[in-house]
């Protein structure tokens, strides 16, 4: 549905950074994680039977999460392919991709649940599963098809060429049988057995492809300057309509001919046609530029077209016109009957004339008699046409504004906005369910709007998948993928006998990738969550494992920040790490069956942990979260901790009054000494038998 192949380059700027080597300073090796970088939703499909979720989309960086499955970048930006069932639950996420940066434009969904991904990518070889394609240069277009979970990925081929070959759209008929559109913009390409020769510049194209992967019906159009088709649907009768854009003075579809509108840029166009011929050919009058990039159709072959435009005159198609002047840059949807007739038109722009603000259209789904249209914006926006509508969406960087039009005569019903997305696909559920459900890349940490809690708060994006209301204001379920926020670690340990470092951190991130190990701390879908987590490094530098444990952080803020304090950690000669930490309302370990509950609003616990066996014990501690608290162990593997105490009594460590205070623990707690109420103690460190307490 999008031609711009730059698109993930600007989304992945990277950052240069020079120095001397490791080499030149006498380090032996460094090592870090890699944990996921963008994450954006592309792509995002309901079954209208059972209200199954298909997301598709792009990340990059070293790992996301979809339920129990890892998925692995394998450099560059990925595609991530997953299902959900209705109630937000993962069942089963893969990934497809190369080194390079790989592309998704388009998904569909059979009866049958085979699953056609269309893109573009540029890595040098590109794998699905066990298929692999190697790249000829450029971008070159790909389509694969996945068969749920147990069937994995099935068929995958390539679109080669001179130049840039992408598919941008693909849609399924009821007997399985696949159409595509695209375009190349080298002298040649090769799709299946048949070889494309540029007219000059671009060249869109149209094929037929079996479930099963073999090429069929192939059909060109182009003329001396750029054509690309941007999406395509089938139509009744086993016709499709497609859309997209052109900048020649003319055009050829068959025996129809469409001029360029003169003026700047761009010029849309809408064909409908057979195996043949184009039946017939639209396109609205309009100078300052404009592009189809988003075609949807009804169960009886109306179709429903979106696309840019650049803000200038009155935009007319047929006998109806649509104007919004204001901004710079705004989008249309347009209705036209199956015969070619326009019902009616609608354009979209800003409430206010500075060249500043700008909206786009990012979705467009029809479900029965609702047409949904999601769109991106920086301002509040109108639309004016065959009908009006005064406001949506608010000021901010990127927001995402969605429409619930009545698709019979383009009226809104229901317009609601979230701040610091953008969305990638929003699909209505019809009656009794009546829910929307939303694919979304979030940017910022914007706390949020009417109902949908898209607040997670992200250095980087993430993906949302939300299930709301049909008005926006009650949100079911959301889930997060992909989330990147701030990570530290706050303790490190060496052990001379086995080289083994350990490390203990926190972790605000989705997941952490060491080398080939993921720690993953779950859902996080209102960004109020983090984790501690334990992670050790072998003599040769390589990632060994760990595992985590989440907690809440509701009250812990950075007008708060006591939990950047971190904790603290000690390794027993036998490897146990005994980990130390401050969380908020709840914590559990990963893997084990210890979990605790805080007794005051930001709650101390201590925890143990080895590589064999996991987590082994777990405690809340009667400690003043305004003090820091340490521990230290001795030679002979007793635990020795100082803090600020507060009055209560937690396993057998008795606290009965407040300030500085010091405990042992062996086997259980031995005993608790106490200081003043203005006593402090800062500071453990622990010798062969003993230790030493500073204050």
């Amino acid at each position: 549905m999008f031609s711009d192949l730059t698109e993930l380059q600007d989304e992945n700027t990277q950052e240069e950074v020079t120095g001397r080597s490791l080499s030149q300073l006498g380090w032996e090796w460094a090592i870090k994680d890699q944990n996921a970088g963008n994450t954006i939703s592309k792509a995002l499909h309901v079954d209208a039977t059972d209200g199954d979720i298909f997301v598709a989309g792009v990340f990059s960086g070293g790992t996301i999460v979809l339920g129990n499955d890892v998925l692995l970048n394998r450099g560059g930006f990925d595609i991530f392919l997953g299902k959900l069932d209705y109630q937000g639950n993962w069942i089963w996420g893969t990934s497809i991709g190369g080194p390079g940066d790989d592309q998704i434009q388009d998904m569909v969904v059979d009866s049958n649940e085979v699953i056609t991904l269309v893109g573009a990518f540029n890595s040098s070889v590109f794998t699905a599963g066990n298929h692999s394609v190697n790249n000829g240069g450029g971008y070159d277009g790909f389509i694969v098809n996945h068969l749920n979970s147990s069937g994995g990925w099935m068929n995958l081929d390539s679109i080669t060429g001179s130049g840039n070959e992408n598919i941008t759209g693909v849609d399924v008929n009821s007997s399985g049988g696949l159409i595509v559109s695209g375009w190349f913009d080298g002298s040649s390409a090769q799709l299946g057995q048949v070889n494309l020769t540029s007219n000059g510049g671009a060249d869109m194209f149209f094929a037929t492809v079996s479930n099963t992967g073999y090429w069929g019906w192939v059909r060109q159009y182009g003329s001396a300057g750029d054509e690309k088709a941007n999406d395509i649907v089938w139509s009744p009768s086993n016709k499709f309509v497609a859309v997209g854009e052109f900048n020649s003075s003319s055009l050829q579809f068959n025996s129809s001919t469409v001029s360029h509108g003169g003026g700047q840029g761009l010029d849309s166009f809408v064909i409908r046609s057979n195996m043949n011929a184009v039946e017939w050919v639209r396109k609205p009058i309009y100078i300052q530029g404009d592009r189809a990039t988003h075609v949807t159709i009804d169960g009886i072959g109306n179709t429903f077209v979106g696309g840019q435009y650049e803000i200038g005159n009155t935009m007319t198609w047929g006998a109806v016109q649509a104007s919004c002047y204001n901004g710079l840059k705004g989008f249309y949807v347009t209705k036209i009957s199956s015969a070619g007739s326009v019902g009616w038109a609608q354009n979209y722009c800003a409430r206010y004339s500075s060249n500043y603000y700008q909206s786009s259209l990012t979705s467009l789904n029809s479900t029965g008699s609702v047409l949904i249209v999601g769109s991106e914006t920086n301002t509040g926006i109108k639309t004016e046409g065959s009908t009006s509508w005064s406001n949506c969406g608010g000021h901010n960087y990127r927001n995402t504004a969605l429409f619930k039009l009545a698709a019979s005569s383009g009226q809104v019903d229901t317009c609601t906005s979230i701040m610091d997305t953008t969305v990638g696909g929003a699909v209505w559920q019809s009656a009794p369910i009546n829910k929307m459900i939303l694919a979304m890349e979030r940017h910022g940490d914007y706390d949020n709007t009417n109902g949908i809690q898209a607040d997670i708060d992200t250095d980087t994006s993430a993906v949302l998948i939300s299930n709301m209301s049909s008005n926006g204001n009650s949100l079911q379920w959301q889930k997060s993928v992909g989330a990147t926020d701030h990570d530290s670690i706050f303790a490190i340990d060496y052990s001379n006998s086995s080289g083994i470092i350990t490390v203990a951190g926190i972790m605000q991130s989705n997941s952490l990738r060491l080398g080939s190990h993921v720690l993953s701390m779950g859902d996080n879908p209102k960004g109020e969550g983090a984790a501690f987590f334990i992670a050790q490094i072998d003599s040769n530098g390589n990632w060994i494992g760990g595992e985590v444990a989440p907690f809440g952080m509701n009250d812990l803020s950075d007008n708060y920040p006591k939990w950047y304090l971190g904790g603290d950690m000690a390794v027993a000669a036998n490897g146990t790490v005994y980990l130390l930490g401050l969380y908020d309302q709840s914590i559990y370990f990963n893997g084990s069956n210890y979990s605790l509950n805080e007794y005051y609003n930001n709650q101390y616990f201590l925890a143990s942990w080895n590589a064999t066996n996991g987590w082994l014990h777990a405690e809340n501690l009667p400690l003043n979260d305004n003090e820091e608290a340490k521990i230290a162990l001795d030679g002979n593997g007793t635990l020795y901790l100082v803090g600020k105490c507060q009055y209560n009594t937690y396993m057998n460590l008795q606290s009965y009054s407040s300030g500085g205070c010091i405990a042992k623990r062996s086997v259980g707690w031995d005993w608790i000494h106490h200081g003043g109420g203005g006593c402090e103690i800062d500071a453990v460190a622990a010798t062969t038998n003993g230790a030493y307490f500073a204050g």
